[in-house]
C-alpha cells in the first residue's frame, strides 16, 4: 500500500473550481484560527524530519500534504488579505 493509497478525511470532501484559476480545490480549516483555507486538491509527498542519527544526519519520512492554493494560483494576489 502506498502513502497515497492511504485514507484521509479530506478525501471526501468534494473538489471544486477555484473561482479565479479554475484549478481543482479543496477546503479546509486552518487548526490555530479555525479560518477556511484552499488547498490544491491533489496531495503532495513531503519530507518531515523525525531524529537525527549520531552522524548528524536528519532522519525523515515521507507524508502527505497538501499545498496551499495561493501558493500556485497565478491569481491569488486579487485574493491576498492585507
Amino acid at each position: 500500500m502506498s502513502l497515497f493509497d492511504s485514507q484521509d478525511p479530506l478525501d471526501d470532501e468534494p473538489t471544486k473550481a477555484c473561482r479565479s484559476c479554475g484549478a481543482p480545490i479543496k477546503w479546509i480549516r486552518t487548526q490555530d484560527k479555525d479560518k477556511p483555507a484552499p488547498v490544491d486538491a491533489k496531495p503532495i509527498r513531503l519530507y518531515q524530519t523525525t531524529s537525527v542519527r549520531s552522524q548528524g544526519t536528519p532522519v525523515a519520512k515521507i507524508v502527505r500534504a497538501w499545498m496551499p492554493h495561493f501558493a500556485t494560483c497565478p491569481d491569488a494576489a486579487e485574493f491576498r488579505r492585507v
